[in-house]
This record gives structure tokens, C-alpha cells and sequence, in this order.
């Protein structure tokens, strides 16, 4: 398997597909464009939209020319900003394998190659310990520069390991930080406790570490803690404090100053394996987030005076501030349920100036800004991230894992980017962006009650979806999980449009939330030329296209950095050089890293593709790869004791740290 691989996409106005009711698997389909654009209010979209034209193309030239024109649909906005599809006839007519399956091809076949001017290699990871496959012993990770040790949370011991990071790039010094031992200030009522580890940070020579704390009593999350260590020495962490932060704590992060840390209480219902599947026990904490001010003493003098907790209150309904609260807000709880308790902190980035701080709202496909200037901090809006149609050129994805073979194709489906991982940079233009790994979450059966629902098992509107029962079929879009609290515009039982769970892909947002660029069909694309059907599987079931009727391929981890690279010059002249900002963007599933050149964001270019990993070997036996990165910290060649940038990753199912090497190609 090639250690790296550079492909990227090219976008068009028209997308040519096969138009074939009849066809059997031998024909060959009739060549049809189709041309998508904005449709203004007016009768067609009382709210605006898009208008979809398809017809042959006749004279050969690939553009859809009026009198080429044979049908028309249009998807339209209502005033709530849920998007309602009146009719997609075209899309029905060319709802046939034969058809799709040549559009695939084409779009799979056409993946051009990326620039390549970056190149990634490992120089060393932790030990592998097959005990350990699968059970999360590896996922966020963090970089302190001024000692070179790397600091990496294990979800399933409930700790922190260390390492120290060499100048040839080896790991060694490694150690273990249990901060279940540190805590000693639990509530004497209630309980037992019990307590888990789910992030860390590092800053100003200062540790923090995450930890939930669960009621094995009441079934619930109660307050959590963020506890600090000094890490000054370069050896063994020595404990400060444990502060007092909101339910589930989830995330933590320092300001780029490093005058707070920040802390997403995810705040989340139990799920039935701590309940023991009594679902009449399950209690729903508020989601908040914690906001601690590193005391004019420096974080040893941290103390719980110096945390505030926030929570989102205001916006339920009857709340100073529920008119605020975005219509398209996805819910993802039973009817009547608060929704302070569905917002669910669960990452952080800050601005360049660490003014403001982007919280991502995963489940509710939306993120929170926040005001750092005030004291206590202000959330100043929820901000709704919108939707991805994947009817439209460049949006293809594989919806079925019995298609028996990959079928990336344009679906009527809207795709919710529920991000994970957000990170924020500055654009060329000196103004501040944030991007997102765009995973997708459900509120699934785990938690007693679900969204989620395969699309063979909904009540389609025959008006919506002309041809339903082709569409429900488990080759087409039956295996496809949506959500079933979205979609049923006028409340009749019908489904006038679907909603997925997970733009499988990463996008860059401005300052205010507006999209810049999204990498559409990218992911899968490039990862079904590279390994056929095993481009979607699950990893440690093993399943190729396991995950295509779930998130596909997963974009998880993220890192952005800055990279100093040879500059274009003039044949004569003296070598110069220029800084360029990198995304890199990890898979869960597939497990491989994709990279960005976000240096002018709306005009983000695909450098190439890495992965350690063999896809056609079982993962509990492909032993020397790196499955599935969760976190990932990017260190600059000034703070790399390489000399040379580096991308370090935690890996949920290998459970290995790893150290990659960044190699400039210009």
C-alpha cells in the first residue's frame, strides 16, 4: 500500500448522469445533464431556492441549454429555514442502479491527483498492546513545547500517559497520571461515584485533565472536575487542584495567551449500559460550558473562585431569550424536553485575539459564540450550521452497504454537518476562521431513546418521492439512518425530506458561522479510488462499507498549522520563502489523514492523503497501523525537537500515539 496519496475534485455547473428506466445491467445509459441554480421568491419557492433542470445533451457540449431542457424540480426554502422538497421527479427517473453506478465511476474515476507538496511519515508511536484494540486507550492529545513531552488521554483506564519526545523523533520516559487519586472533595451524599477521563490540555507549563463524574445511585452526571497539574519539571506531573466544572465534562482548552482554559460539559443522559437498561431512571443534566481565569499568581493559585459555569437556560422556551433560539435547531430529545438539556458542549476554538470562542453544538448541528470579553462570558448567538444537499454536484455520497459496490452518488437527502473537532486559524485576508471536522452524532437506542431511523422504515410522501418504494430498497437509500425529528414539514405522518447524520467532510466557516468552503465529496472519493469497497468500513468490525449507511467515512481529528515553504520565484532570483497555513483532518473509520492548503479558505486546496494503514487486512491483525485518530495536535518546527513540523495523534482503536514527520515538497 502507498504510504501516501494525493488526490483532489474538481467542481462543475453540470453533472452528467445516465438517465435509464428501463435499462438492464448490459445497457448502456443515455447521457444527461443536469444544471442546478439559485431559484428566486416567487411562485416556484415562495422563500427562494435552488431550481433543478435535467435533459439530454443533444449537440454534445456539456452545458444544459434551454431547449435541451426536459424536466424541472425545485427545492425550496420555508420560512423556518427547513428546506422542502415540491417535487424530484428528475432524481426519480434516474433512480436506477445502471445509471448511478456509471455516475460513480466516473466521479471515483475522475478524482484528480492533489498538489502533493506536503508529505507525511511516522517516526515513532507508543507501544501496541493487543489488550488494549478497541477500548479508546489513546484519543486526545496535547504538546508541551517547553518540555517536549507529549501528554495523551486513555478513556478506558480513566488516565493520562506521557511521553518525552526526542530529537530523533522517538518516545521514550513514559509515564502514567491517575487523577482519580487527586480528587478528594466528592459529595458525601449520593453516590458512589464514579469517575472517567475524557481530555486533556496542556498550557503554561500547566496540565488540565477532564474528568466526569457519574452517580451509580441516581444514574446521572453530576458536577464534573478539571483538575491541574504542574508539568514544569519535564518529569512526573505534580497535582495543583481539582476544580468543580458542569455535568459531564467533556473537553478542555487554553486560550491562545493562555490566560483561560475552557472546559465543554457535554452534560449528556446515561447510557442504558450504566442504567442497567432501566430507562425510567435516566436523568438528562444541562449541557454547559466553564470558563477558569488563570489568577494573577499563575495557575498554581487556581482555585474555584476563578470558575464560572454557564448554561444554556435562557433559550428554552419561556426564556429571556427564546426568540434567539435558531427554528432550525435540531432536537434531539423526547417532545418537552428543555433545551438547555440538548445543548451539548462539545469542542471549543478561540479567535486569533481569544476574544471570542466558537463551542460546537454537535448533536444540534450548530455552534455557540461566545463573548470572553465580559465576565461572566456571554453566549452572543447559537448559530445554526444549515445543511448539505446531497442532490447537488460535488455532494455525492455512499448511502447502502448492499449495493455490492461503492455508489457515490447524488441523493435526495440533506446531510447535517454536526462537527466534532473545531479548530480556528487566520485566512491569508488577516481575518479570523474556524474549521470543523464534520463527523455526524445521533441520539441513538444506547440512550433509551432514539432519532434515528433506517429510511426503508419511514413513511415516505409519494409527492416528495415519486417511485418511494424503489427509493426504500436496501441497494438504494432503505439502509440509510436519518433522523426522524426532521422532516415531516406538515406534521402528517409523511417525510417530505431526509436528513443524515454527518456532512463527511471538513469546512471552513467565517468569524460569524458562514460557510467559506466545504471538501463535498472529497473524503470518499479519494479513499474509494484508493481501497475500493473497503473505503466506508467500520474498522474494528471489519466491515467494508460498513459505515455508509451510517457517517461514512467519519472525519474526527483536526489540527491547522502554519508552515514555512519555499515561495515561487523567477528563474535568477535568490529563493524566498512564505508562511501557509495547513488542515489536517483525521478518519475515524478509514483511518487515514487528509490535507488542506487553507491558506485562502474559500479557495482550500487537497495536498494528499496518508494513512498506515491496510485496509484489506483485518485491523486486529494489521498491528503495525494507526486506527482510528480521535485527537491530534499539530507542533510547529520551532517547538519540534525534529526541527521539522510534526502531527501527533491519539488513535481510539489502536490505542497508539503517534508521531508524524512533515515533510515539505516544493
Amino acid at each position: 500500500m502507498p504510504s501516501s496519496m494525493s488526490i483532489g475534485r474538481a467542481w462543475g455547473l453540470a453533472l452528467v448522469v445516465g438517465i435509464c428506466g428501463t435499462c438492464d445491467s448490459n445497457a448502456v445509459s443515455t447521457s444527461s445533464l443536469v444544471k442546478v441554480s439559485p431559484e428566486p421568491r416567487g411562485t416556484n419557492c415562495k422563500g427562494g431556492g435552488q431550481r433543478i433542470e435535467t435533459g439530454p445533451d443533444r449537440n454534445g457540449d456539456g452545458v444544459l441549454g434551454t431547449g435541451e431542457v426536459t424536466a424541472t424540480s425545485y427545492v425550496c426554502q420555508t420560512g423556518s429555514g427547513d428546506p422542502v422538497v415540491l417535487q424530484r421527479t428528475v432524481w426519480a427517473q434516474s433512480a436506477e442502479p445502471i445509471s448511478m453506478n456509471h455516475h460513480s465511476d466516473s466521479v471515483v474515476g475522475s478524482t484528480p491527483m492533489g498538489s502533493g507538496r506536503l508529505s507525511l511519515s511516522r517516526l515513532s508511536r507508543s507501544p501496541y498492546n493487543a489488550a488494549d484494540f478497541g477500548r479508546s486507550a489513546a484519543e486526545i492529545t496535547d504538546f508541551n513545547p517547553a518540555t517536549k513531552q507529549i501528554f495523551t488521554h486513555d478513556t478506558w483506564h480513566a488516565r493520562v500517559s506521557y511521553y518525552t519526545l526526542a530529537t530523533d523523533g522517538s518516545l521514550s520516559n513514559r509515564g502514567i497520571v491517575d487523577p482519580k487519586t487527586d480528587i478528594t472533595d466528592l459529595p458525601t451524599v449520593g453516590g458512589p461515584y464514579s469517575l472517567g477521563v475524557n481530555s486533556c490540555a496542556v498550557s503554561d507549563n500547566t496540565l488540565a485533565v477532564v474528568v466526569e463524574v457519574f452517580d451509580t445511585t441516581k444514574l446521572v452526571y453530576v458536577p464534573g472536575r478539571l483538575v491541574m497539574y504542574d508539568v514544569s519539571s519535564g518529569g512526573a506531573p505534580v497535582f495543583i487542584t481539582a476544580l468543580t466544572v458542569g455535568p459531564e465534562a467533556d473537553h478542555v482548552s487554553f486560550t491562545h495567551d493562555g490566560k483561560k482554559a475552557l472546559v465543554a460539559g457535554e452534560g449528556e443522559p446515561a447510557m442504558l449500559s450504566r442504567t442497567h437498561d432501566d430507562t425510567s431512571a435516566v436523568e438528562d443534566p444541562e449541557g454547559t460550558f466553564s470558563v477558569i481565569a488563570r489568577p494573577a499568581a499563575g495557575w498554581k493559585a487556581v482555585s474555584n473562585k476563578d470558575v464560572q459555569t454557564i448554561g444554556f437556560e435562557d433559550f428554552n422556551e419561556g426564556g429571556s431569550r427564546a426568540h434567539e433560539r435558531p427554528p432550525e435547531l435540531h432536537r434531539i430529545a423526547p417532545e418537552g424536553t428543555a433545551w438547555s438539556k440538548q445543548f451539548e458542549p462539545e469542542y471549543i476554538a478561540y479567535s486569533a485575539d481569544d476574544s471570542t470562542a466558537w463551542i460546537v453544538l454537535q448533536e444540534m448541528n450548530a455552534v455557540a459564540i461566545v463573548d470572553l470579553t465580559v465576565t461572566p462570558a456571554h453566549v452572543k448567538e447559537i448559530h445554526h450550521l444549515g445543511f448539505k444537499d446531497g442532490l447537488l454536484p460535488g455532494n455525492e455520497f455512499d448511502a447502502s452497504d448492499l449495493d455490492g459496490r461503492v455508489r457515490i452518488a447524488n441523493w435526495p437527502v440533506f446531510l447535517m454537518y454536526q462537527p466534532d473537532t473545531i479548530k480556528s486559524f487566520l485566512g491569508r485576508d488577516g481575518k479570523n476562521y474556524f474549521a470543523t471536522a464534520n463527523e455526524g452524532d445521533m441520539r441513538a437506542e444506547d440512550w433509551g431513546w432514539r432519532e434515528n431511523q433506517k429510511v426503508s422504515l419511514l413513511n415516505l410522501d409519494p409527492i416528495a418521492f415519486p417511485g418511494k418504494d424503489r427509493w426504500q430498497q436496501d441497494d438504494m437509500l432503505g439502509r440509510l439512518q436519518v433522523t426522524t425529528t426532521k422532516g415531516d414539514s406538515d406534521g402528517d405522518g409523511l417525510y417530505e425530506n431526509l436528513y443524515g447524520f454527518g456532512g463527511r467532510s471538513f469546512s471552513i466557516w467565517d468569524e460569524a458561522g458562514n460557510l467559506v468552503f466545504d471538501s463535498g465529496n472529497d473524503f470518499e472519493r479519494i479513499t474509494a479510488r484508493l481501497y475500493g469497497e473497503f473505503f466506508n468500513d467500520l474498522v474494528k468490525e471489519y466491515l467494508p462499507e460498513g459505515n455508509s449507511p451510517l457517517k461514512g467515512p467519519e472525519p474526527e481529528a483536526l489540527s491547522v498549522g502554519v508552515i514555512r515553504v519555499p515561495k515561487k520565484v523567477a528563474v535568477g532570483q535568490p529563493p524566498a520563502f512564505e508562511d501557509r497555513t495547513f488542515a489536517f483532518i483525521g478518519a475515524e473509520k478509514i483511518s487515514g489523514w487528509w490535507v488542506y492548503d487553507v491558506t485562502d479558505p474559500s479557495q482550500a486546496e487537497f495536498v494528499t492523503y496518508f494513512s498506515t494503514r491496510h485496509p484489506e487486512v483485518p485491523p486486529f491483525e494489521d498491528t503495525e497501523a494507526d486506527l482510528s485518530p480521535e485527537g491530534s495536535v499539530f507542533v510547529s518546527a520551532a517547538d519540534s525537537p525534529t526541527g521539522r513540523p510534526l502531527l501527533i495523534a491519539g488513535n481510539e482503536v489502536s490505542s497508539t500515539t503517534s508521531v508524524y514527520e512533515i515533510s515539505i515538497n516544493f
